[in-house]
């Protein structure tokens, strides 16, 4: 018997859904004095706008715990991660992978969790990471489902399934069809398909709850998802108006095509214990399931639950339902289209024998989670002593781990290097920054607007030097024009310190007009140019700035003055044209820097 272990469990599906094996083998650890610790599912496909509830219920549970964790009961903890939703992309990996590592070594060194055995249900990158993160004593594969989905949606998952088929100590499956995939991997393979909890569905000691009383009641447990056939179910409803339909369960899918159906009523989900009261109120129990790859590798916990309380049971063709009947004399009955699961319900409704309800009693009995867990006890409890009397010398111990150290560390240094690269050794920061500069045909204009200290890392520079560059080339081609300066207060006035520079330089001190106002942002620095240049009933400008400044400024002149023509020059820094390998930190900074600038001015409704 598993006994005083720390156990980590990687779920695929959240505590607080429907109950399921996850939930019954937890509760099982837990009775037996194990610490649990369960992962909630850290997501096996992108998030889709269906999907809000379940992030709005997981916020919640990270606001009421400890950083996402959470002690349910004694022993029993639950770790609800807060992720990016997008489990195959590699930058989101590696970042869920070091918050997950983060706050769970952290929690594994408050609590001393000694991490002795890791059961995994959830085939993914990261749980694949935390498996070897977490360095576990024995390590357990769980296929409780087809992973891949239904129609194969989720194709990455084979890939990591297959890791974990083969690096595991042991495997467990709850159908023929995953036994005989895990199989081609290794031979580790027990089958293990959902039981009966029969202290809980007793048909002697449980009372009836009729929760729709007056007709026969055709009963369905379970959630209402796509593997769920509702053209099946809206078929029966009709054909049957004599009958009531119950579902209870949660509803994941769309049923409009269900509501307005008279005889058919959805009573939402109910507590587990409760279950066996209302599945005794049930005159036949239905696993209306589509017939399909994945409902074929599909073990239906329901189906020894409705035969533990006696009831006739129909369902679709579907492979385990077969192999089932195999072995227990036909006991359920199958419909194999529509038609057929219509009469075999009105056949178990005409006819249903005392020894008929013993029969199915005695099948489930056979199927008890109970039994089930004895041999999940017994096959860790000797692979555990298997191991410890295999175990490996200190040296191979110590290489091991040196390794795994070593390439762990080996990676994170190649991710950083090559985010090093991208920053400052590729075309891509400077590919970026172009699209940030402006360059217009020169033309002649009355008024030349310069901003000085615009656009650069700050405003302690020189690039007001360049601009002077740019000044004088302009002034040499069209003489007549005005130079309108304007900008920050630094130490000193730049616009003043460039007039300075241009009257030395042999520029007409009555061309230059200095704008003494001090204004905050690029935004009002335009502002204060056009209501001076409205003054002087100017309308076109030739304008200068630094270059990666001048796709936001004319953004901003044209969204607020569009009576002003702004004509942008190439500038004596802009960057050349072609493709440009490698860039300064300076450069980088400023480039991102305009870019979130013009998020925000666009937020400002000034773009």
């Amino acid at each position: 018997m598993i006994k005083n272990k720390d156990i980590i469990i990687i779920g695929s599906i959240d505590w607080k859904t429907n109950w399921q094996t996850q939930h019954r083998l937890i509760n099982s650890l837990v009775k037996q004095n194990n610490r649990v610790l369960f992962i909630e599912n850290t997501g096996i496909r992108s998030a889709k706008i269906s999907d809000i509830s379940r992030i709005k219920d997981r916020i919640n549970n990270w606001l009421k715990s400890a950083k996402g964790f959470k002690e349910v009961k004694k022993n029993l903890f639950v770790f609800s991660p807060i992720l990016f939703p997008f489990p195959f992309n590699k930058v989101c990996f590696y970042i869920n992978l070091l918050i997950v590592n983060f706050l769970l070594s952290n929690w594994f060194k408050t609590l001393k969790f000694k991490n002795d055995i890791l059961i995994s249900f959830l085939p993914t990158p990261l749980s694949h990471k935390i498996k070897n993160l977490s360095n576990a004593n024995l390590n357990v594969y769980y296929c409780a489902n087809e992973m891949k989905g239904i129609e194969n949606k989720n194709k990455n998952i084979d890939k990591f399934e297959n890791l974990f088929f083969g690096e595991s100590d042991i495997t467990f499956v709850i159908s023929t069809n995953l036994k005989k995939k895990a199989n081609l991997i290794t031979r580790d393979v027990f089958f293990l398909p959902a039981g009966v909890e029969l202290n809980k569905f007793n048909f002697k000691k449980v009372k009836k709850k009729i929760s729709i009383k007056g007709k026969p009641v055709i009963g369905y447990i379970g959630a209402i998802t796509e593997v769920f056939d509702q053209n099946l179910l809206e078929y029966i409803c009709k054909k049957n108006p004599n009958f009531n339909f119950v579902i209870i369960g949660r509803v994941y899918a769309n049923i409009k095509k269900l509501k307005n159906i008279n005889n058919l009523f959805f009573l939402n989900e109910v507590k587990h214990d409760q279950l066996p009261s209302y599945i005794k109120g049930f005159d036949v129990g239905i696993i209306p399931y589509k017939v399909n790859q994945f409902t074929n590798s599909v073990y239906s916990c329901k189906l020894n639950e409705y035969l533990s309380m006696g009831l006739p049971v129909v369902s679709t063709d579907l492979m385990e339902t077969r192999v089932y009947n195999k072995n227990f004399n036909n006991i359920v009955k199958i419909g194999k289209n529509f038609e057929i699961f219509n009469e075999k319900i009105k056949q178990c409704l005409k006819r249903n024998t005392k020894s008929e309800v013993n029969n199915r009693i005695s099948a489930a009995k056979k199927n008890s989670w109970e039994s089930r867990f004895k041999f999940f006890n017994e096959l860790i409890e000797n692979s555990i002593i298997h191991k410890n009397s295999n175990s490996i010398s200190w040296k191979n111990k110590f290489l091991k781990e040196y390794n795994r150290f070593v390439y762990t560390n080996l990676k994170k240094v190649s991710l950083v290097l090559i985010l090093f690269i991208i920053m400052f050794k590729s075309p891509l920061v400077p590919y970026l920054g172009n699209y940030l500069i402006i360059q217009d045909q020169i033309k002649e204009a009355k008024m030349m607007v310069v901003f000085s200290g615009d656009g650069e890392n700050n405003y302690h520079n020189l690039s007001f030097q360049k601009r002077i560059i740019d000044i004088k080339k302009i002034k040499e081609k069209y003489p007549d024009i005005k130079i309108t300066l304007t900008g920050r207060v630094a130490i000193f006035r730049e616009a003043e310190i460039i007039k300075s520079l241009l009257v030395s330089e042999g520029v007409n001190k009555e061309d230059i007009i200095v704008i003494k106002e001090d204004p905050y942002n690029t935004y009002e620095n335009i502002q204060v140019v056009n209501n001076f240049l409205q003054k002087k009933g100017i309308n076109s400008v030739i304008f200068l700035t630094s270059p990666y400044h001048t796709l936001r400024s004319k953004l901003i002149w044209k969204k607020n003055f569009p009576s002003i023509e702004v004509i942008i020059p190439k500038m004596i820094d802009n960057p050349r044209s072609k493709l440009q390998w490698g860039i300064s930190l300076d450069k980088i900074k400023i480039i991102f820097y305009e870019y979130a600038a013009i998020i925000y001015n666009r937020f400002k409704g000034w773009i």
